[in-house]
């Protein structure tokens, strides 16, 4: 059954995309079939994926929430990253897609209607064609779009940056998950928070940490690994790469590979299962994805 997760916070540049784009590469490396949905009008993720699309494409997950009737779908803007990766691009017009949205019939629920509409050629519905589906929320917090993603949603993932201002924020969106669980009957749960740009030999990397591992306080787990601080998470998307095509034995690579391990519920890690391994087939993919796409540009 698939799994569909949001990675949210209301706070910018805290890690939001890095860490969709990592932990969806990572599953991908770990045989799931995944699905990435860029609702941000920035397109960050959208550029990491591949640049070019949310410029020319005729279909976009702004097409898709604007121009498509309710529980109707008149194009599916799906492109393809690698056989078994798959996403939707946003566009800079999503900017508009909050005001327009006021406007609209069940204006909460269209991207969970959207995900639900079955394909016409394999008779399965969008979300239930992978094993998981990750939403790459913008920030700002309580949007309709952020709405949209919650609703639609199994999970929410919250990447917490080590220092303060995250630590200001949580009672803000803890109290916005639950008026959507409550208010919209979403049935949503937090899987985790993913402390990101661990340095332990920072006081306030061990103080956020600490605070975060007081359940009681935070009302859901911290995820037991954390992704260490490491400066190719900048430079890879500039290449548009993950951290496993562009320094596949870097320690956020690992760290992020060993949380997909933690979600699929895998144990223990095969001795046969290292980074040299998972950097040969993301290499291998990525040469087969520039020489598709320089072919298709030269046609």
């Amino acid at each position: 059954m698939s799994k569909v997760i949001c990675v949210l916070h209301d706070k910018g540049g805290c890690a939001k995309t890095t860490t969709v784009v990592n932990l969806a590469f990572a599953l991908w490396l770990l045989g799931k079939k995944i699905l990435l949905v860029d609702t941000d009008p920035q397109c960050n993720l959208t550029d990491t994926i591949d640049k070019t699309v949310h410029k020319e494409a005729d279909s976009t997950i702004y097409e898709w929430m604007h121009d498509s009737k309710s529980g109707e779908v008149l194009s599916f803007p799906i492109y393809t990253r690698y056989e078994g990766l798959d996403y939707i691009p946003s566009s800079q017009s999503m900017s508009n897609i909050n005001a327009e949205l006021q406007l609209m019939y069940n204006r909460e629920h269209r991207l969970e209607e959207f995900l639900s509409v079955v394909d016409p050629e394999s008779g399965i519905a969008i979300r239930d064609m992978y094993d998981y589906v990750f939403i790459d929320c913008a920030p700002g917090g309580e949007t309709l779009m952020n709405t949209n993603a919650l609703v639609a949603s199994d999970f929410v993932i919250v990447p917490t940056e080590a220092s303060i201002y995250n630590l200001q924020g949580l009672p803000r969106l803890l109290a916005y998950i639950d008026k959507v669980r409550i208010q919209l009957k979403a049935h949503v749960e937090i899987l985790g928070y993913l402390l990101i740009r661990w340095n332990p030999r920072r006081a306030i990397s061990r103080e956020v940490k600490a605070y975060y591992s007081d359940i009681n306080e935070v009302k859901a787990p911290l995820f037991p690994i954390y992704i260490r601080e490491c400066v190719r998470c900048n430079e890879s998307v500039a290449y548009e790469m993950s951290l496993f095509e562009y320094s596949p034995d870097s320690t956020a690579a690992d760290d992020y590979m060993r949380v997909a391990e933690y979600i699929i519920g895998r144990g223990t890690r095969p001795h046969s299962w290292t980074p040299q391994r998972w950097g040969q087939l993301a290499n291998a993919a990525y040469k087969r994805f520039i020489q598709e796409r320089s072919k298709t540009e030269k046609e």
